[in-house]
């Protein structure tokens, strides 16, 4: 199956917020009263989008580190 457009369309917010979880989880991040599993989606994924920022600027960071190598 080919997705077109946001895959958002194709699946519940539930599923996307479980998603969500689960990949917090592998960050030794869990689920807990009080925890996780209190706080707001929009403040999940706000959070998710910030760590993929600051994964995205260290690798441009890395690649300009690299590249200044092989000069």
């Amino acid at each position: 199956m080919t997705v077109n457009g946001c895959s958002r369309e194709y699946v519940g917010d539930d599923l996307v917020y479980a998603i969500n979880i689960a990949g917090l989880c592998s960050d030794g991040i869990f689920p807990t009263t009080g925890g996780l599993m209190d706080q707001s989606s929009w403040f999940i994924e706000l959070w998710q989008q910030l760590r993929a920022d600051e994964n995205r600027i260290e690798a441009d960071r890395m690649e300009q580190r690299n590249a200044g190598r092989s000069h």
